[in-house]
């Protein structure tokens, strides 16, 4: 691999122009996209211009005229089981892509610097992203947060052929016996679903999970377009038209990719029965903290906390320095202490911001210091984070 010289490709990047887009605007970056990403369907670059793209803000790398370089920011909503489940905004990003001529010249780190320093001025308490490979964002503080589960189909159950036959027609319907005898169905969700699966969604989330994105009806409305671009569906198991649990699944590959899989607890053995869970699971998910005070003011302790943490962060500047956190059941607040205050009384932890995501994140960070100052503190290693654009 190629290493990124500033001093070399200095001059080069100074020719580019650094523009911000929006709306609208993001749509100009279509071609790049195509070039880049040119193993995506056409049905889904349609797909995801024509209902995704304009909802987005993009930074680009403009040579003259032509974008040579992009990195797109989606937004979510994600909700973290503390203090009532409180809902941060936060961005996906997605879409980091360099034209073959200008790669290994520094345009993505200038690209992801400005970036960073846009999440950081709207205060989002971190970003995620699913890296192609992870070492190209290891050196910018990003690290796993999230392993998906990885099913395939019990074939005696359900076929990748009946599979596909419901998802060319959502009025079909499949009846299916579980192993008591009992009767579930399961068919393809469309718009008059919608509403439905938020509520569902809504409810098993908060029941099950730590953190997770907010599954509402824009959210649901949007997923159903993008898998019809993938030739797939959410495909429905209910009861007696009560929803029992519901798969996301593109079918537009060599085999079926379940993106998702989401059911009520008591419906275990059920899905167990038509879906066999790989023992093994696949990471798939990294992220960064973007503002230290918002991200620190989302978490709980289970016994009283106060710490003092002196936080490193190379690329955001502006999220380096010295923060006073008090946290404990039902509240939390986070701070920053200036310079001449006296903290010499107190235990100073030294971490990375690297550091700190992992430790929120997974429970663990390779610091001592910081990993000890945790105990009590919740962590959220249970995550539900199922995201491709």
């Amino acid at each position: 691999m190629k290493t990124y010289d500033p001093q070399l490709q200095k001059t080069e990047l100074e020719k580019l122009k650094l523009q911000k887009l929006e709306k609208m605007e993001v749509l100009s970056t279509r071609k790049l996209w195509e070039e880049v990403f040119s193993e995506d369907s056409r049905e889904f670059v349609d797909y995801y211009y024509s209902d995704k793209a304009s909802e987005n803000t993009a930074f680009v790398l403009k040579d003259r005229e032509e974008i040579i370089s992009m990195l797109h920011l989606t937004p979510y909503q994600a909700v973290l089981r503390a203090l009532q489940r409180k809902e941060e905004n936060v961005s996906y990003i997605v879409g980091v892509a360099t034209k073959e001529t200008w790669r290994h010249k520094g345009c993505m780190r200038k690209l992801l610097r400005e970036a960073f320093l846009e999440l950081y001025k709207r205060k989002e308490p971190f970003a995620f992203l699913m890296p192609a490979d992870p070492e190209i964002y290891r050196p910018f503080s990003f690290e796993y947060i999230y392993e998906r589960k990885e099913y395939f189909l019990h074939e005696g159950k359900l076929s990748e052929e009946k599979l596909v036959w419901l998802a060319e027609d959502n009025s079909r319907s499949l009846s299916l016996q579980d192993n008591q005898g009992e009767t579930c169905t399961i068919r393809l969700a469309n718009a008059n679903d919608i509403g439905k699966l938020a509520s569902f969604a809504q409810a098993v989330s908060e029941e099950q999970y730590d953190f997770y994105l907010n599954h509402t009806e824009q959210y649901f409305k949007v997923l159903i377009k993008e898998t019809e671009s993938q030739k797939g569906g959410i495909f429905l198991l209910e009861r007696q038209e009560k929803l029992s649990a519901y798969a996301v699944c593109a079918l537009d590959g060599k085999a079926p990719f379940f993106q998702e899989l989401l059911y009520k607890e008591e419906e275990k053995p059920l899905v167990e029965m038509i879906f066999l869970e790989q023992e093994k699971r696949k990471p798939v998910i990294m992220a960064r903290v973007m503002h230290t005070e918002t991200m620190l003011s989302m978490l709980e302790s289970q016994v009283e906390k106060e710490l003092i943490l002196e936080i490193e962060d190379k690329d955001i500047p502006a999220n380096e320095g010295v923060f006073l956190w008090n946290a404990g059941k039902g509240y939390s607040r986070a701070g920053r202490l200036a310079v001449k205050e006296n903290t010499e009384m107190k235990v100073r932890i030294k971490a990375s911001i690297g550091e700190l995501t992992k430790q929120i994140f997974t429970g663990s960070c390779g610091n001592p210091a910081l990993e000890e100052a945790w105990q009590g503190v919740c962590v959220y290693v249970n995550g539900n984070i199922n995201e491709i654009v």
